[in-house]
């Protein structure tokens, strides 16, 4: 303590000790704070759904729009706190089911009705709105978006279907290939399929590969490593 005295001197320092907080100014605080809860109003959201499957097979597609933001989502809007919600779809048949309109009579369509039905009254305040197609540029914008991903969807499946049936031959330069005969008619089973021996003396490019037969001499054109296989003596 001497220390911090004897540093802290050269400062122009005085120590008041803390006065006692009165309980006017305390009520005065408090009453400055408070807020009327009857003024905080829930904002109503805005579902948009274009009334089709996701990739998946399950769920629709649906756009959830409030305050300006919007998001592209297949979690149900009550797990965001959700309390008032609009509901826009084209599907006639969807709002007419769900406003009591029309009867749903498949299996099907009566599971996914009970099922909107109970979602509804989860929420203080939700309304099914039948727009047209142009109107719902939102659900409409997600159906385009969504045909792009199931295109590369699908050919992401295609291309993974491919590579794991194709097996990289790798050949190096002095190997020895059979070169896959091409033939301009039909071929029986009995006869040959591949040609005699060649040897690799160039790797051209990743799979392309220059021949020589075993006499010396050279072959003119470029062999792609599908046409070639590696010979056992």
């Amino acid at each position: 303590m001497v220390k911090w005295v004897v540093e802290l001197s050269e400062f122009d320092i005085e120590f008041r000790p803390r006065t006692p907080i009165k309980a006017q100014m305390l009520a005065n605080f408090v009453v400055e704070l408070a807020y009327d809860e009857a003024s905080i109003s829930t904002p109503t959201w805005s579902l948009y759904i274009d009334g089709s499957s996701t990739l998946m097979g399950s769920g629709v597609g649906i756009v959830l729009e409030s305050s300006g933001e919007t998001s592209s989502s297949g979690e149900l809007a009550l797990a965001t706190g959700v309390k008032k919600i609009v509901i826009y779809s084209y599907s006639q048949l969807v709002v007419n089911q769900v406003q009591g309109s029309y009867e749903a009579r498949d299996e099907k369509m009566t599971k996914y009705f009970v099922k909107a039905k109970n979602l509804l009254e989860k929420f203080e305040e939700a309304s099914v709105v039948q727009v047209s197609r142009t109107n719902n540029a939102a659900a409409d914008q997600l159906a385009r978006e969504r045909a792009v991903v199931w295109v590369a969807i699908y050919k992401a499946k295609m291309n993974k279907a491919y590579n794991t049936k194709v097996r990289p031959r790798n050949f190096q330069v002095g190997d020895l290939v059979m070169q896959k005969i091409e033939a301009s008619g039909p071929i029986g089973k009995l006869d040959p399929k591949w040609e005699d021996p060649y040897k690799i003396i160039e790797i051209v490019n990743v799979g392309a590969y220059k021949l020589q037969q075993l006499d010396g001499r050279n072959i003119p054109c470029t062999w792609n490593a599908a046409n070639l296989k590696k010979y056992y003596s």
